[in-house]
């Protein structure tokens, strides 16, 4: 790059942005906005239209540099990238693709998913960590959590909930990213009677079994009184280790515990104020939590460690093809969690 912004010309480039996301908010749509900086000139600001425009692709980072339109390769690789939000894959791979060398975050306290991807491929990447943009996105969250559940809010990297925050409390410092899932505190137990989908397409279940409950109900009845009384009977107590892990392990007294226990689900700064965190933020807060009060070396390589993956039985099988693939998770498996990462 040619042009070297200061951090004064970074500052007003990224209000641009954010009087971008401004504009969406007020337009009904979700608060980010980007603009495209070339030799300290503004190629284009866009904002995320997927609200007021019915689009699946176009992001703030996107809009912003399809506004721009045909440039030279030379262009792009000279220009900088303002957003007020962390970019997601899509526009962090738009931003590859280009090969733009430098882009500047607003904030990546709601959300973080590419920071790491760019970096590997050489792009700079400097987070402001702006009130501004972290007070429209919060307000969103609260104000509009259904338009944000359908955009990049929820994804499964981001979700800790029942039996996943089981395990997070045997640690020593909790962190969740500000609209992390966090909870409930609850177990359920799900069945589904496809008898009347297995005799249309036919297939009939037989089984010898030791006893009158064992391996009940089976998929193709529904569940009798007999059978729902022993598994009240499973998720009661469960639950009230749950409760008891969670009141040890948080120092909980009953009052505390009772506000928090009818299965709600929480986000990551109510999951704080409810007491079940210690802090907001991600693996970098973490490491500097580990390297200021446990003494680690913050440089130590951080090891990520995913669930092995498992094929799908006969049975999913079956349904995903008599049902058109409607459904494409495996189903749960005991007192398992809803935190089900793509993998590595």
């Amino acid at each position: 790059m040619t042009w070297t912004p200061t951090a004064e010309d970074d500052r007003r480039f990224l209000s641009l942005a954010i009087a971008q996301a401004q504009k969406s908010w007020d337009e009904g749509g979700v608060p980010i906005g980007a603009v495209l900086v070339h030799d300290g000139q503004v190629l284009a600001a866009g904002h995320n239209q997927r609200v007021q425009k019915d689009s699946a692709i176009l992001h703030g980072e996107t809009d912003t540099i399809e506004k721009a339109g045909r440039l030279r390769a030379s262009v792009y690789r000279e220009s900088v990238l303002y957003t007020t939000l962390s970019p997601c894959i899509m526009c962090s791979g738009t931003a590859l693709l280009y090969e733009i060398p430098r882009i500047v975050v607003g904030e990546n306290r709601t959300f973080e998913m590419a920071e790491d991807l760019l970096r590997e491929r050489g792009v700079v990447v400097d987070v402001l960590d702006d009130p501004n943009c972290i007070a429209l996105m919060e307000r969103m969250i609260a104000e509009r959590p259904e338009i944000w559940s359908e955009d990049i809010g929820v994804e499964t990297g981001e979700l800790g909930a029942s039996a996943a925050y089981m395990g997070a409390i045997a640690s020593d410092h909790i962190l969740a990213r500000n609209l992390s899932i966090v909870g409930s505190i609850g177990v359920y137990y799900q069945h589904v009677d496809a008898g009347k989908l297995f005799d249309t397409i036919g297939i009939d279940l037989d089984k010898v079994a030791s006893g009158p409950l064992k391996s009940e109900p089976d998929f193709d009845e529904p569940i009798t009184p007999q059978i729902r009384v022993a598994l009240e009977g499973l998720v009661d107590s469960s639950f009230q280790y749950f409760i008891d892990l969670v009141a040890e392990r948080r120092g909980m007294n009953d009052q505390q515990i009772q506000a928090i226990i009818d299965g709600r689900i929480l986000s990551g700064t109510m999951a704080l104020e409810a007491g079940l965190i210690d802090a907001t933020g991600g693996e970098r807060e973490a490491i500097q939590w580990l390297a200021a009060e446990r003494d680690v070396d913050p440089d130590l390589p951080v090891i990520d460690v995913w669930p092995l993956q498992t094929g799908p039985s006969w049975l999913d099988f079956i349904l995903s093809r008599a049902l058109g693939d409607i459904g494409t998770g495996l189903p749960l498996d005991g007192l398992v969690s809803l935190w089900h990462p793509h993998g590595p």
